[in-house]
């Protein structure tokens, strides 16, 4: 434990027979953070102090309240979310993350840290605290007299309190889901006199994608919980050259390796123009990671090639996804056949042409004509590259890309997120 007059930080070792009600807590805490203070504050062991560019991946659950100040968070989608007061992170075990405070505000932050059977559980639950990497709900005083309880409990250790701890949690996140539920009972007001021009403001449930969006429109929203402004992104393709871009997170799944020994071999090629985003390296072998460093040393030097390293601002972001003309999204079928791809609903959303493995789930809709791209079996990538660039050329295809994007907007837009997301919760 380390205690100051601003920080509270407790780590409690229990063994797993100990656990009363599948429930355990091993980590209780407060700090406050001043502006222009390092981060994070010492007194955290191994495996939970990290640093903004490299993050860190917990072995437990943790769930991290902000109630005063703001700054940043970036989850494994590689977006950066804007932070503020009333900002909940749920962070689960095995999922790459960071956040830090802004350097002119600071900031304080209540957590607490769990597994057990109970824990894991949770993830079953359709909760937008556990669907979404960041939640705002504001500042609630309920939560916090729970985290303070959580502290002063925790600095006792009487006896029997490890199962106060656990039931103090369980209160916790049972008053979350109760909240959540309840949120929108007293709103209908406010629904019958919703601006129809806000109605048509192009949204996604993929909360992290709105929260980049957010900093980049200057709208954010006091209604729906997760819309973005509309943006036009004109895309041009030119007949002598092709800009290819591989933009995520940095697992070795996620096809970081294969695209970079496509990139090498094709370096020299005039018409080939790169831009790789290499976020967090890992699950690779020690002789991987020292082939993945020698490649971006070696590729980064040429003049075609554009190296863009860590989670970006949604600016830099989209600015860069943008000015491709087509995306490389290589993720191993073996892990994504079901799990779902971010970056390919943005390129959908914003008519971008994709490569993509057969039998990924961007694959499948390749395959139903949901998105505009090309398919390839193996490490193959220079024939399906040109064969597309070909396609996109052509007026037909151009307006089918166009019609594509029509319909990813429709599927995510804010009509239809009020009709079968928000209205069902208030008619209940």
């Amino acid at each position: 434990m380390q205690h100051t007059p601003n920080n509270e930080i407790r780590y409690i070792a229990t063994r797993e027979k100990e656990f009363p009600w599948n429930l355990n807590v091993n980590t209780v805490g407060f700090e406050s953070i001043s502006a222009h203070s390092s981060y994070p504050a010492s007194g955290h062991p191994q495996g939970y102090s990290f640093d903004f560019k490299r993050g860190r991946i917990l072995k437990k659950f943790q769930l991290v309240y902000i109630t005063k100040g703001k700054g940043q968070f970036a989850a494994m989608n590689n977006m950066v979310c804007q932070i503020t007061e009333g900002s909940l992170f749920f962070l689960s075990p095995g999922e790459w993350h960071t956040y830090k405070p802004d350097e002119s505000t600071g900031w304080e932050s209540y957590w607490v840290g769990f597994d057990g059977a109970f824990a894991q559980d949770l993830l079953k639950h359709k909760s937008a605290y556990i669907a979404n990497p960041v939640v705002n709900i504001g500042y609630d005083e309920e939560i916090v007299s729970l985290y303070k309880k959580l502290l002063e409990v925790s600095i006792s250790e009487r006896p029997g309190y490890q199962n106060l701890l656990s039931g103090i949690v369980i209160h916790l996140l049972s008053y979350l889901i109760y909240r959540e539920k309840n949120k929108n009972l007293n709103d209908k007001e406010i629904f019958n006199k919703i601006d129809h021009n806000k109605v048509n403001i192009v949204i996604t449930p993929v909360k992290a994608l709105a929260d980049k969006i957010f900093s980049v429109t200057d709208y954010f929203p006091k209604l729906f919980p997760v819309p973005f402004a509309s943006m036009q992104f004109p895309i041009k393709y030119n007949a002598d050259s092709i800009k290819i871009g591989f933009f995520g997170d940095g697992r070795k799944e996620k096809g970081i390796l294969d695209f970079m020994r496509f990139v090498d071999v094709s370096k020299n090629n005039e018409r080939y123009n790169f831009t790789v985003q290499i976020q967090n390296p890992r699950g690779f072998s020690d002789e991987e990671k020292a082939e993945l460093n020698n490649l971006i040393n070696k590729i980064e030097v040429n003049e075609n090639v554009t190296i863009l390293r860590g989670p970006l601002p949604s600016s830099e972001y989209y600015k860069n996804l943008c000015n491709c003309d087509i995306v490389c999204i290589l993720h191993d079928p073996k892990h994504y056949s079901i799990r779902l791809s971010g970056i390919a609903v943005e390129c959908g959303i914003l008519g971008i042409p994709v490569i993509v493995r057969i039998g990924s789930s961007a694959g499948n809709w390749i395959s139903e004509e949901k998105l505009f791209g090309e398919l390839i079996h193996n490490d193959d990538f220079d024939g399906p590259i040109k064969r597309l660039h070909s396609k996109i050329l052509e007026v037909e295809n151009v307006r089918k890309v166009n019609k594509l994007s029509e319909k990813w907007k429709s599927e995510y837009s804010a009509e239809n997120y009020f009709n079968n997301y928000l209205l069902p919760l208030i008619t209940e």
